[in-house]
C-alpha cells in the first residue's frame, strides 16, 4: 500500500510515517508531485480532513503512475483547540482565530481576553484531531483523537507553538510549552487519531477489548474507562446505558483520562459480534463453571460483562458455556462490584501476555531505587 499524506508539514509526515510506515510506504503530497490546496470550508474538523484527502486523491488520479496503483490511500487531518467555556471555540478556526493579521501570540491573547472572568474549575479544554483516509477502493475511514487539559491565565514556557503556552496538561503538571517533544508526543491528539486510523486501515486488532452490556452505574463505567486508558484496552458500550455520557459522576470517575480511551457504541450485543467476527469472546458471570484463571486468553480477546443488577442473559451464557468465566468468592457474597471484576480479569489477560506494552518499573519522586 502507498499512503500519500495531504500536508506539506515535514514533522507531521514524519509522525505519520512512524505510525503507519511498518505496513505501507508513506510519502508526502510534495513527494507525490501534488500541489492541491483546497479551501477548508467544512463545519467540523472531520469535514475539513475529508475535503483535503478527497482533493488530493482527485489530483493523484490524474497522474498515470497513481492511476495504475491498486492499493492507494490518502490520509489527511484537521485539528485545533476546543475550549469548554467558549462552547468549543476556537475549534476549526484555531489557526485564524481573531481574524487576519494575528500571529500565534495575538490569537493566544485574544483567547485569554475572552476567558478573563472564567473561574479555574471551568477552564477545561481539549486539543482535538480528526484523521481521515480516502482509499482508491472506495473506503472512507476516520478516527478522532484528543488530549484534555485546561487554559492557564497567562502563557508559560518557551517551546511549542500556537496555544501551547496556555494549555496545561495535568498528567505532566506543566504547559505544552514546558514539555519536551517526547512528553508532548506521548499524549499527542494527532498521534492518537492516526494510531486508531491505522488499526482500521490495516485491519489491526486490539489485543484486549472490554464490552459492557447495558451498564447502569456511571461510576463503574468511569472506573473501567480509567483502567482501559491505563492499559490501552478498547471499551465497547452496548445501549441502552443507565446514564448520560456527560454524567458528572461518570466523568469524575474517569478523571482526565477519557481522551486516552478508544470507545465504540452499539445498539445491541449482536452488533458487537457482527462488527468483530474475528474476536474471541469470554463472558463474565457468577454462574460459570470455570474461573477466569482457567482460561488462556488469545490476542483480540473480548471480555463481556452484563448490567450491574442482572448480569448477562442466561440464554447467552448457555449458548457459550465453554467461554463463561467467574471470579472465585465466598458463597454468602452475591457478586463483586462490576469495575473491580473487570479490573481483575483484565489484568489476568495482561499477566498472561507478560504485561506487553505496559510500564513495569516505577520510580520514586525524591529518591532512587538504586540508592
Amino acid at each position: 500500500m502507498v499512503i500519500v499524506v495531504a500536508t506539506g508539514n515535514k514533522g507531521k509526515v514524519k509522525e505519520i510515517k512512524e505510525i503507519m510506515g511498518e505496513w505501507a510506504e508513506v510519502i508526502s503530497a510534495k513527494e507525490a508531485g501534488c500541489t492541491s490546496d483546497p479551501e477548508e470550508n467544512g463545519k467540523s474538523f472531520l469535514e475539513n480532513a475529508f475535503i483535503k484527502a478527497e482533493a488530493l486523491m482527485t489530483e493523484l488520479l490524474k497522474m498515470e503512475k497513481f492511476r495504475r496503483m491498486e492499493d492507494l490511500t490518502v490520509v489527511a487531518d484537521d485539528s485545533g483547540l476546543c475550549v469548554d467555556a467558549l462552547d468549543g471555540r476556537p475549534g476549526i478556526f484555531s489557526a485564524r482565530y481573531g481574524g487576519p493579521g494575528l500571529d500565534d501570540a495575538g490569537r493566544t491573547r485574544r483567547l485569554l481576553e475572552e476567558m478573563e472572568n472564567v473561574p479555574e474549575e471551568e477552564r477545561g479544554a481539549a486539543f482535538v484531531c480528526a484523521a481521515a483516509a480516502v482509499c482508491k477502493d472506495g473506503r472512507r475511514l476516520y478516527k478522532i483523537g484528543e488530549v484534555r487539559g485546561k487554559i492557564l491565565y497567562e502563557p508559560v514556557g518557551e517551546n511549542g507553538y500556537g496555544y501551547d503556552p496556555v494549555f496545561f496538561h495535568s498528567g505532566f503538571e506543566k504547559s505544552f510549552s514546558q514539555m519536551t517533544d517526547e512528553e508532548k508526543n506521548s499524549v499527542s491528539h494527532r498521534g492518537k487519531a492516526f494510531e486508531r486510523l491505522a488499526k482500521s486501515l490495516f485491519g489491526l486488532q486490539n489485543e484486549l477489548n472490554v464490552v459492557l452490556v447495558e451498564p447502569e452505574i456511571p461510576q463503574n463505567t468511569g472506573n473501567i474507562a480509567r483502567t482501559c486508558a491505563a492499559t490501552g484496552a478498547k471499551l465497547h458500550l452496548v445501549r441502552p446505558l443507565g446514564f448520560c455520557t456527560d454524567d458528572k459522576y461518570l466523568k469524575r470517575a474517569g478523571l482526565d483520562y477519557w481522551s486516552e480511551v478508544e470507545i465504540e457504541y452499539y445498539d445491541s450485543f449482536q452488533e458487537v459480534k457482527e462488527k468483530n467476527p474475528e474476536g474471541h469472546f469470554f463472558y463474565a458471570t457468577t454462574k460459570a463453571a470455570n474461573t477466569y484463571a482457567d482460561i488462556s486468553y488469545p490476542e483480540n480477546t473480548f471480555l463481556v460483562f452484563g448490567k450491574e443488577t442482572k448480569g448477562l442473559p442466561e440464554e447467552l451464557l448457555h449458548d457459550n458455556k465453554d467461554f463463561c468465566i467467574r471470579i472465585p468468592m465466598r458463597n454468602k457474597i452475591r457478586s463483586l462490584n462490576l469495575s473491580n471484576s473487570v479490573n481483575i480479569i483484565m489484568y489476568e489477560f495482561y499477566r498472561q501476555h507478560g504485561f506487553k506494552g505496559l510500564s513495569q518499573k516505577g520510580r520514586l519522586t525524591k529518591y532512587s531505587w538504586e540508592e
